[in-house]
């Protein structure tokens, strides 16, 4: 998306000019918009969300169910086809493991429960979006730290050139070098969560819009599964006992 990782190798010998790659060895800059984009920098974080996302669960697409149930005992996700917590035996988990149909049953009787105040839910999701939608503030702050950031950028590669074209102490190198990598990693990190947390507004907006998207197709009664309504609608569902499935849907309610 247009970014540059710098100081990939650096100056072991500065005599000999002798490079090595860098291992860890130093600290490594990242710069934003340096040249031209391959990816739009929306899209490209949108699926780095996506990937995060998917990470902070077991993910699989072998079944419509799968990522989809969560243990309310241990947090752990329900796999196979007789339906259990993957971590049942590890954590000792008490609860129970379902069919399909037991599913199927439960969001059939949480979706309509939802669909009982199909106006309200709609009208409840449209008023969410421009709150997602309004990340000003959070990328004026985004900008202020991107320049920041390339600031000190242009300090450590100039203090790099410096040690290895002209006799300088050490130490008073190294103090130098660690003030402004230490500065570096503090405004990084500023950036990356702030940066997250935009990406994240983003993803969110584009969630709820298919929930509406979907949410008013649906009949105002469904009386039997439907695939495309599970994963269009559904989030997650969290298990506690047979008779207690909970299920979080995209617009963030949980029934």
């Amino acid at each position: 998306m247009g970014d540059v990782l710098l100081q990939k190798s650096y100056t072991v010998d500065f005599l000999t000019k002798k490079k090595k790659v860098n291992e860890g060895q130093m600290p490594q800059y990242y710069v934003g918009g340096n040249h031209e984009a391959i990816i739009a920098p929306e899209i490209f974080q949108t699926v780095q969300q996506e990937i995060l996302k998917r990470g902070e669960k077991y993910h699989s697409s072998v079944h419509i169910f799968s990522s989809k149930i969560k243990c309310g005992c241990c947090g752990g996700w329900f796999g196979s086809k007789v339906w259990q917590c993957n971590q049942k035996f590890k954590m000792n988990c008490t609860t129970p493991h379902l069919t399909d149909e037991q599913i199927k049953n439960a969001f059939l009787s949480a979706v309509n429960r939802l669909l009982s105040g199909k106006n309200n839910v709609i009208q409840d999701a449209k008023e969410l979006l421009p709150q997602l939608l309004n990340t000003a503030e959070l990328e004026r702050k985004q900008s202020e730290l991107h320049s920041e950031l390339q600031v000190i950028t242009e300090m450590v590669q100039q203090c790099i050139s410096e040690n290895a074209h002209i006799p300088i102490d050490q130490t008073e190198y190294k103090k130098r070098y660690d003030t402004l990598a230490e500065k570096y990693d503090k405004v990084k990190n500023q950036l990356d969560a702030i940066t997250e947390q935009i990406s994240r507004k983003k993803l969110q907006h584009t969630e709820i819009q298919k929930f509406i998207s979907a949410f008013q197709k649906t009949p105002d009664v469904l009386t039997e599964f439907d695939a495309d309504t599970w994963y269009a609608l559904v989030d997650f569902a969290t298990v506690y006992a047979t008779e207690d499935i909970r299920f979080t849907f995209k617009n963030g309610q949980e029934i």
